[in-house]
């Protein structure tokens, strides 16, 4: 989670679009296996702007992205130390 966050951040930040759709994409995928659609729908935004290498909304973009995947990694820490 924190390294593939950190790639989608460094390349939102140098951007390097080519490496930000990817890093976008490949993290979209990795949050499918939660269910968490409005993480996914981030990670599609930005997954579009390095794809259209667009540098508008890159920045609110990757803010959403941040915010909406800490609340779920918060709600799995939750669920893991409920479980433990």
């Amino acid at each position: 989670y924190d390294t593939m966050l950190g790639d989608i951040e460094t390349a939102a930040t140098e951007r390097d679009f080519e490496t930000l759709g990817r890093a976008a994409h490949t993290f979209k995928g990795a949050l499918s296996i939660f269910g968490d659609d409005a993480s996914q729908e981030a990670a599609f935004t930005l997954q579009e702007i390095g794809r259209k290498g667009v540098t508008e909304g890159v920045e609110e973009a990757l803010l959403d992205l941040v915010a909406k995947a800490g609340r779920l990694k918060a709600e799995l820490s939750s669920f893991v130390s409920a479980d433990a």
